[in-house]
């Protein structure tokens, strides 16, 4: 949306840490509040929006690296929405943040986006803590490092109870010995 004071407006949604596996992709909709019949076209600037990815964080937008360029939405049908597909093979088995940056060069009220989706995200099996593919001794290594407070790791709750603690351990070992 544009600000309050009708000046351009310069939004970013930005997503968590995302690992790809391969092929990764990103699709969404997107439309201007404005009709193809609408009254106003014409009298105001379309909006435009962009893809952009971060490797290394998701505070400063100047971390970001466009993937796709900024693209002027057209005023639609009532009904109709663009459909925005973007190809993320370039960072295929790695841990990324994406970001949708949208744009105004002067107040055109609103713009929706909907439906995003990923296809192609890194899918960890259940005990593999590192994230290498493989559930071994270097996953138990990994739950000992976040037990010890040297490493933070989403997936070192092995067993889901909320605490990473040596029944992570055991269900490394249960995994790996395919009792689980």
């Amino acid at each position: 949306a544009a600000p309050d004071d009708n000046s351009a407006a310069n939004d970013w949604l930005i997503s968590k840490k995302l690992k790809f596996g391969s092929n990764p992709v990103f699709d969404f909709y997107a439309r201007n509040l404005g009709t193809a019949n609408s009254v106003f076209v014409g009298d105001n600037d379309l909006h435009s929006v962009s893809v952009l990815v971060s490797e290394t964080g998701n505070t400063k937008t100047t971390d970001f690296t466009a993937v796709m360029p900024e693209t002027e939405m057209p005023y639609l049908g009532d009904n109709e929405w663009n459909h925005f597909v973007v190809d993320l093979s370039a960072y295929a088995n790695k841990e990324v943040y994406v970001a949708v940056r949208h744009t105004t060069v002067s107040a055109n009220w609103l713009a929706f986006f909907d439906d995003f989706t990923f296809t192609g995200l890194f899918n960890a099996k259940k005990g593999d803590v590192n994230r290498d593919g493989t559930v071994d001794v270097a996953d138990i290594a990994s739950i000992i490092d976040v037990m010890s407070g040297s490493i933070t790791l989403e997936d070192a709750d092995v067993n889901g109870d909320g605490t990473v603690d040596v029944a992570d351990i055991a269900s490394v070992i249960s995994i790996m010995a395919g009792d689980e």
